[in-house]
């Protein structure tokens, strides 16, 4: 099951070489996963209407990366493509280009011709602002030497503001460009030159293949099987997908991307994929097969409520697991990753956002795999 706790109210507790785990999958019964409650004092207005969302963070069970699900997300106004001119001039519908269609308050900084908003589709706990340039800035060789002064002007400024907030100890702040005429580029949903700052708490950042196999190494030494924990909560969350004879297949608690899925083997037999003979490596094509299939017919409510399909047209696909001259016994974990964006400056720190629930993903991919 999942636990719910208000951040103010948490105490986090540490392990040696490990970042936050939640201590019901070492010693309680049944194990549970640990999500905080996000609110904000903040009064964000989006075209005369007060703009609230219904965040929670989730921290990895792994400790390298949290996700934040964010409903709100989803409803981030996307450029029509179809009205981009077509002689590589300036979009005609870019947000930014019309400033009484940004969220409220908006600052102006006249000597450094930008100004700076409230962002309504946050990535992050607390403040997550916008700062854009005054004119429109879609390409890289439009980008001027006074375009990026007055955005790092600006961005210095919100950082020694947020920074002197109580509870606030880390800064999150990146630049983005991206036009319509590249879908996602750099996360942006914007084709104009701007800036995201955001006051976030404090996250360690280790490859995935690292960070596993250090706590299953570490909770090893004190004789418990944490990966076997792990899946018990998975069990008991109701994030489980499917299984077969070696392997559970699942939506991770805190995934990295929407939609995402993986395949653990359930016994320590298999820690990478050095261990594993014909009949598991039909087992585990055979799964991913399956999850592809229903990727393919897996159908959502957009913005507007109408049922449409996941719109998964690439994908990665990571095996991850011990070294194979590790002397842990870990388990071999496979990730299967949708790209249905590209990674925008977050992500790239570790902390990732997204706008479906993994527990909604595996309802779904259970109904069209009928294994209830």
């Amino acid at each position: 099951m999942i636990k719910t706790v208000n951040l103010n109210n948490t105490k986090i507790s540490y392990l040696p070489t490990t970042q936050f785990i939640p201590q019901s999958l070492i010693t309680e019964d049944p194990p549970y996963f640990i999500e905080l409650e996000v609110s904000t004092k903040e009064e964000v207005r989006l075209q005369d209407k007060k703009i609230t969302d219904q965040i929670v963070e989730r921290i990895s069970p792994f400790g390298g990366h949290s996700t934040l699900i964010s409903k709100n997300r989803s409803l981030r106004p996307q450029p029509d493509e179809q009205e981009t001119k077509t002689d590589n001039t300036d979009i005609q519908n870019c947000l930014f280009d019309n400033i009484d269609k940004v969220a409220k308050p908006v600052i102006e900084y006249p000597e450094y011709g930008v100004y700076q908003a409230p962002n309504p589709f946050a990535f992050n706990t607390g403040y997550h602002e916008i700062i854009f340039t005054k004119e429109h800035v879609e390409r890289l060789d439009q980008i001027q030497y006074k375009h990026i002064l007055g955005i790092l002007s600006v961005m210095v400024k919100r950082a020694q503001y947020m920074t002197g907030i109580k509870g606030i100890n880390q800064i999150s702040a990146g630049v983005n460009l991206g036009t319509a005429k590249m879908k996602y580029s750099a996360g942006a949903s914007q084709p104009h030159l701007h800036a995201q700052i955001g006051a976030v708490y404090k996250l360690g950042y280790l490859p995935d293949s690292d960070r596993i196999e250090n706590v299953c190494a570490e909770f090893e030494k004190m004789g418990i099987d944490y990966m076997g924990k792990y899946i018990e909560a998975v069990r008991t969350a109701k994030l489980n997908v499917f299984e077969t004879k070696n392997f559970i297949v699942f939506a991770p608690f805190a995934p990295r991307f929407k939609d995402e899925i993986h395949i653990v083997s359930k016994t320590t037999k298999f820690s990478n994929l050095t261990m594993i003979n014909s009949e598991q490596i039909q087992e585990i094509s055979n799964s991913i097969i399956k999850i592809f299939t229903a990727y393919i017919n897996m159908k959502f409510p957009n913005k507007d409520g109408n049922m449409v399909n996941a719109g998964i047209d690439s994908l990665n696909i990571e095996f991850l697991g011990n070294r194979v001259d590790s002397k842990s016994q870990g388990r071999l974990l496979i990730k299967i990753m949708p790209r249905q964006s590209d990674l925008a400056y977050s992500e790239l720190l570790g902390r990732f956002v997204i706008d479906r629930y993994p527990e909604t993903t595996a309802e779904a991919i259970r109904n069209e795999t009928n294994t209830e």
